[in-house]
């Protein structure tokens, strides 16, 4: 994420400065961001645009690709890139937030899992080698979830049912309302901003959303406005959800294209909500350690209990056998 800021901004500064697109792409950018930019250079010389070019690289989501997009078609690359780059700034931002957020429950979950491997092992029930494979596995665990969410995460994402179903947590589904819609709010901003209708806009800034479910919703928009009786705020409304309208999104849409401003007010709707996903993983760092204190003592308890339990069955046996 750090080498893609970086890309972002570099290029941004060279095209300013007045380079060719292929020329700027020949920098030796870090990480595998150098090979990307010579392959992107060479396609630029065979005659792509650079939004064609990089649709064609696996290393650029839907997202870069269609805001670069209309940066292209409004003549102000330089501006979409440093804006790209000032994205992916603040998405390292809150990743570091949420690792930060995690890594005091994950060092609770490491230790409990020691506890009750000693715990297991002085209770005597269960085979040393049983208690080191369980340990061994328990240890593992976030490991595998976390490389099972990262491999299956685009998949199960373009099931819409998926989409639907998170936004039925508390939590989770604030945090995915949020993501997605800043991200629409955003592309949206940069797609009006290039002059194109705006219901090209919005197919534009549906695609960048990474959940099928709030990509077809917002697509919903399309064929409302396609029925020529309401404007866009007024489909906005039609299609919103209840968090939108607790978030008064629909209200703010209608005051930005009520002045003509439409673009700028997406613009301030997306810095609102990656805010409150910063607040939202703020209250994540705060609750998961006390949730995961409270569960390492109910399972460090129940098997001190258990210990208890078999050392005074043990004790009771030697009372009852006769001298």
């Amino acid at each position: 994420m750090k080498n893609r800021v970086e890309f972002y901004h570099s290029l941004a500064t060279l095209l300013e400065a007045g380079l060719p697109p292929s020329r700027a792409l020949r920098r030796r950018f870090p990480g595998t961001f150098r090979r990307s930019g010579s392959r992107l250079a060479r396609q630029i010389e065979a005659g792509l645009s650079l939004h064609q070019a990089m649709r064609q690289q696996r290393g650029f989501s839907a997202f870069e690709c269609n805001l670069v997009q209309a940066g292209e078609s409004s003549g102000r690359l330089p501006e979409t890139l440093r804006s790209l780059s000032q994205w992916f700034e603040l998405q390292l931002k809150l990743r570091g937030k949420l690792i930060s957020g995690l890594l005091y429950p994950l060092f609770l979950y490491f230790i409990s899992c020691f506890l009750l491997a000693v715990i297991a092992y002085f209770s005597g029930g269960t085979d040393s080698d049983d208690i080191l494979a369980r340990l061994i596995a328990q240890l593992l665990l976030p490991l595998a979830i976390y490389l099972l969410f990262k491999l299956f995460r685009k998949f199960l994402l373009s099931f819409a049912i998926v989409g639907r179903l998170i936004d039925l947590l508390p939590v989770m589904g604030r945090l995915q309302h949020s993501l997605e819609t800043a991200r629409f709010c955003k592309a949206l901003g940069f797609a009006l901003n290039s002059g194109l209708g705006i219901q090209a806009c919005i197919t534009l800034a549906a695609n960048c959303c990474r959940n099928a479910a709030y990509r077809r919703r917002f697509l919903r928009m399309n064929r409302i406005l396609a029925r020529g009786n309401c404007n866009f705020a007024q489909a906005f409304q039609r299609i919103s959800s209840r968090r939108d309208r607790h978030a008064a999104l629909g209200e703010m849409l209608d005051t930005g294209e009520q002045s003509g401003q439409l673009e700028v007010y997406c613009d301030r709707i997306a810095k609102l909500l990656n805010a409150e996903t910063e607040l939202v993983f703020e209250r994540i760092g705060v609750l998961l350690p006390f949730f995961v204190y409270l569960l390492m003592i109910f399972f460090v308890t129940m098997q001190i209990i258990k210990l208890a339990s078999s050392y005074g069955n043990m004790l009771q046996n030697l009372i009852d056998q006769p001298f």
